[in-house]
């Protein structure tokens, strides 16, 4: 409440640091598990679903996580880096665009050195370069198997459990693929917005609010 040049601000530093850090968490967090399910499934295909030879990464996937997102949301609010940002609130400097503009002085937000990429680059690593990897890596390794066959001296029975195993790794490998190009979709509008701005100046504002309920929604495209 009292914000400048924001319509219709409301609440105050404590709410806005609120919903920072939860908006923070979240963002990592769920490319982080989405990236995990990925990894999951490949060990699970590599280790013909032999659960107790890939289950011990559970642990390690919910530290991962939920700690490192967590760890970072604490820095930023110790530091008053969760501002009024947009359509709401976010780690930056306030007033927005202090830190570029000499002729204006920033009120709120130390420095954080590197820290403001990290997030950035973490998320587009979950979200392009790691699945996109393991779902390739994948698809090559299930591309190799196909091509050495089953053994011609195997039982009739070792046949057809060979066949169905291949048959679920198929399965699988098509909802992970599915998955990911649904992840990608629900952040299309976003880049498109994004790139529309940055070449023409004009920022769409209902667009972006359509945008940011279907970010809103991957909880949902992928239960």
């Amino acid at each position: 409440e009292g914000t400048p040049y924001y319509a219709g601000a409301m609440g105050t530093v404590n709410t806005c640091t609120a919903q920072g850090f939860v908006k923070l968490m979240f963002t990592i967090t769920v490319p982080t598990y989405y990236a995990s399910l990925v990894l999951q499934a490949f060990m699970g295909i590599r280790n013909n679903f032999k659960e107790e030879n890939y289950r011990w990464i559970e642990i390690p996937i919910h530290l991962v996580a939920y700690c490192i997102p967590c760890a970072i949301a604490i820095i930023i609010a110790v530091t008053d880096n969760f501002n009024p940002s947009g359509n709401g609130c976010w780690y930056g400097k306030a007033p927005r665009g202090c830190e570029s503009d000499p002729n204006v002085a920033c009120q709120r937000g130390q420095d954080l050195g590197y820290l403001h990429q990290v997030v950035p680059v973490w998320t587009m690593f979950l979200y392009l370069v790691f699945p996109t990897s393991v779902v390739l890596t994948m698809g090559c390794w299930m591309k190799k198997k196909r091509k050495v066959g089953p053994a011609t001296t195997s039982c009739g029975m070792s046949i057809i459990r060979e066949k169905a195993r291949r048959g679920m790794m198929r399965r699988i490998y098509i909802q992970i693929s599915v998955y990911l190009i649904s992840f990608w979709f629900t952040w299309a509008l976003s880049v498109a917005i994004t790139l529309y701005h940055a070449f023409t100046g004009d920022f769409k504002y209902i667009l972006h609010d359509v945008a940011q309920c279907i970010n809103m929604s991957q909880g949902f495209v992928f239960m």
